[in-house]
């Protein structure tokens, strides 16, 4: 909640305990009649009863303003508190990262590859890096084949269902990517997705 929120709330606390110091007081002066009508405010029958000596009218006053400022004090030190901490969170740098930054934070390192079954299988062995500063798992690589020419040819996808730690890497030794182009010489692989 933002500070205005708590702000508003203070001044409605502090209305209400005025409003009970005036309603006290308007009923003090006028001896229990109300100021604008003259009606008194108990039944006729309980009127002629005279009040204890050790009878304050300003106790309930003082005991509402108390809780008041209590209330206005705690409100005001947790909404500095925490716009202080969303501060920190945004200088660390810690979650604001987008989706696309964490992604660009993995990469595929040591990529050696062979062509097995008939020369159309892709068998991959990479190291994945994980530079972010918390851990992910099931890691999407995809890797782009291309023919002597440059041109992208085909394209196979697999995930590693494995944990990678936070700014840590892991290898990945002889997986099966899949089916791609007999006329590929190169692969490019990358990471496409990640869990967190």
């Amino acid at each position: 909640m933002g500070f205005m929120f708590y702000v508003g709330l203070g001044v409605f606390l502090i209305a209400g305990v005025l409003l009970v110091v005036v309603a006290e007081d308007i009923a003090a002066r006028t001896g229990g009649e109300r100021a604008s009508t003259g009606v008194r405010t108990v039944p006729p029958a309980i009127s002629e009863f005279k009040r204890p000596i050790d009878f304050r009218p300003g106790v309930l006053t003082y005991a509402l303003g108390g809780i008041g400022i209590l209330a206005l004090v705690f409100l005001v030190s947790n909404s500095a508190r925490d716009s202080s901490s969303s501060g920190d969170k945004k200088s660390s740098g810690a979650s604001v990262l987008t989706r696309d930054q964490k992604l660009a934070n993995i990469s595929i390192g040591a990529l050696s590859w062979s062509a097995e079954g008939f020369g159309t299988v892709m068998i991959a062995t990479f190291r994945i890096d994980n530079d972010n500063t918390f851990p992910i798992k099931d890691v999407e690589v995809t890797c782009i084949h291309s023919g002597k020419s440059g041109t992208p040819i085909s394209k196979s996808t697999r995930t590693v269902y494995e944990w990678i730690n936070a700014n840590s890497y892991h290898y990945v030794r002889d997986l099966n990517m899949g089916f791609f182009d007999g006329q590929a010489v190169r692969a490019n692989c990358y990471p496409s997705n990640f869990m967190e």
